[in-house]
């Protein structure tokens, strides 16, 4: 049974999906944190346990999505939460979890931040956005919700690093003009965590006005802009040897995902297309309505060149990169 954080002063965060790469990323992080943060607490699945971050003192919330009390249990006492959809949870679990945090909202949820889609299309996620704008709309002191769309992580390029090193080709079927930027994990980590504590502790008087002032869509992206062209001549310069650009089509782009992917991914590579197609037909824009440096409290954002020389530099036949991590 979990227990309710009873230090005053500190906040409580729910992370879900807490066995996820992402997700223990962003545990760490909060690790960094112990002057706001008191108690982190993950929602696992039964058999799942993340021993590189539960060593760290998070406690572990194990959920039953057929099992609703195990949602509220894993959600009672806590200050904020972040949930996302991950590849090895059933879709409809984000929502419980929304369902159970609305109707604590009075009592204990104060901030909520949700990652409504990554890797994707930017028009993805809509069905997790009106779910939410329904359910609290009859609410009078609904959390403060952040919407986070990432069009496309750094780690997503572990997929590419095999063929990078021996091939030295950059394969994306994302046209000669389709720009894109990166978010660095870490950066990601950073700028949740700074949203958590923000949404938990800081009044939203918004709502006052607008009723679905409580509601906030970011997209983040990393801090520039690339065209496939442009990353392969960033990438020659990390590696010194010439990296080519291969602008391949989305057939092919299937082709390759299948083999470099886990099977029974047919759900993930229809997701990479889309997010392909996007960047290549400009959908993929930079929004400023949000100042990435000042949600990574300003420190400066890591472009994808610390990504490639971190990768790079465990060499190319390194187990995180033949085994694709699973994000």
């Amino acid at each position: 049974m979990t227990e309710t954080n009873t230090t005053s002063n500190k906040i409580s965060v729910f992370v879900s999906g807490g066995y996820e790469p992402l997700a223990k990323t962003l545990v760490k992080e909060l690790y960094t944190r112990p002057d706001i943060i008191g108690e982190i607490r993950l929602g696992l699945f039964d058999g799942q346990m993340p021993l590189d971050t539960v060593r760290g003192g998070a406690k572990i919330a194990q959920i039953i999505p057929s099992k609703k009390e195990t949602i509220e249990s894993a959600l009672k006492g806590i200050d904020a939460a972040f949930i996302w959809r991950t590849e090895n949870e059933d879709e409809n679990l984000i929502f419980q979890y929304i369902d159970a945090i609305l109707e604590q909202a009075n009592n204990d949820v104060k901030g909520l931040v949700i990652l409504s889609s990554y890797d994707d299309s930017p028009n993805s996620g809509k069905e997790i956005e009106e779910y939410l704008v329904n359910k609290s709309s009859s609410l009078k002191s609904p959390p403060s919700v952040i919407m986070l769309k990432v069009p496309i992580f750094t780690h997503h390029f572990d997929l590419y690093v095999k063929s990078l090193v021996s091939e030295k080709i950059l394969q994306l079927p994302i046209g000669i003009e389709g720009r894109f930027a990166p978010l660095d994990d870490n950066d990601f980590a950073i700028a949740i965590t700074n949203l958590l504590v923000k949404t938990a502790t800081t009044a939203n008087d918004a709502q006052k006005i607008d009723p679905n002032a409580h509601i906030k869509t970011i997209t983040l992206n990393g801090p520039k802009f690339y065209t496939g062209p442009e990353l392969a001549e960033k990438l020659s310069i990390i590696r010194k040897e010439e990296i080519s650009f291969s602008g391949t089509s989305l057939n092919e782009a299937e082709v390759f995902l299948s083999h470099v992917l886990p099977p029974n991914s047919e759900s993930r590579i229809k997701r990479y297309q889309e997010l392909y197609r996007a960047i290549r037909d400009g959908e993929i824009v930079n929004d400023y309505d949000y100042d990435l440096n000042k949600l990574l409290g300003g420190q400066q954002p890591r472009d994808v060149d610390a990504y490639f020389s971190e990768i790079f530099s465990r060499g190319s036949m390194s187990q995180s990169v033949r085994q694709y991590r699973g994000f």
